[in-house]
């Protein structure tokens, strides 16, 4: 059985200063809370995993990676996770990884 789609939200708490760092976080933390938006609006098809705490930022989808792309319904969330993807606030991985050891 194919796998669920699942991803982890970043922490904008973690990560270096530097030149443009404040900006930028700035920046990051506004494309986060736009996402976390988009996300709230998919709850029939996303929900935080229930083991983890929802600052954690892991979710799980209904469906498959190959049903993600095939199904129109799931449009939103397909773009949802490439934007999250390209503007690095967000990563896709197994959920087993994600496990707190």
């Amino acid at each position: 059985k194919p796998l669920p789609v699942t991803f982890r939200l970043h922490s904008l708490t973690k990560g270096g200063g530097g030149p443009g760092g404040e900006a930028q976080a700035s920046a990051l933390a506004m494309l986060r809370k736009e996402l976390e938006k988009d996300l709230s609006k998919m709850k029939s098809i996303v929900s935080p995993v229930p083991w983890a705490p929802l600052s954690e930022g892991i979710y799980q989808g209904t469906m498959d990676k190959q049903s993600l792309a095939k199904d129109e319904n799931n449009t939103k969330l397909a773009a949802f996770l490439a934007d999250g993807v390209a503007c690095g606030l967000l990563n896709r991985q197994e959920v087993v990884s994600m496990l707190p050891v």
